[in-house]
């Protein structure tokens, strides 16, 4: 498992084969909370065959797809070698762990591509950015700072 670099995020960003599994959780690297990591793993694997099974797939096709992951459950030198946060990135022709050197929030999507902006923070440290949303309905506008995001209200703006 590689230290997640800046360049990792160019092939993440490709287009993937569905559906795209990404889990990240903030890693215990210490005393007896430190053997929590492969249990909490073992649970978001659980949910992730859960997800996998509510967009239509079969329970045996979902852990088929999930299988590339069964190894780390019983690593235990993989999770004493971690860094702040762990992530996975799976997809039908892509299989990524990362040790991440920041702490992330547990998360768990599956979706038609992989979600990155928890590590946003990771490219633009100690810098500003914006983050413009749009939809049918709707234009918002985020700055985010360090680990803080707060919307910025429009004024007459087009809807």
């Amino acid at each position: 498992m590689a230290i997640f670099r800046r360049e990792n995020i160019t092939e993440l960003l490709q287009p993937q084969e569905p559906p795209c599994v990404t889990m990240m959780f903030p890693i215990f690297r210490s005393g007896a909370d430190s053997q929590q990591n492969s249990v909490r793993f073992k649970n978001m694997l659980r949910k992730a065959s859960d997800s996998l099974i509510d967009t239509g797939m079969t329970r045996s096709h979902a852990d088929k797809f999930l299988e590339s992951a069964q190894p780390l459950l019983n690593n235990n030198g993989f999770w004493q070698n971690q860094s702040a946060s762990f992530a996975l990135f799976l997809s039908g022709d892509n299989y990524q762990t990362f040790r991440i050197p920041f702490s992330l929030q547990e998360s768990l999507k599956v979706d038609t591509r992989f979600h990155l902006s928890p590590l946003l923070p990771f490219f633009f440290e100690n810098d500003r950015f914006y983050i413009l949303a749009l939809s049918q309905n709707l234009i918002r506008l985020f700055q985010v700072v360090a680990d803080n995001i707060d919307q910025i209200e429009l004024i007459d703006v087009p809807k």
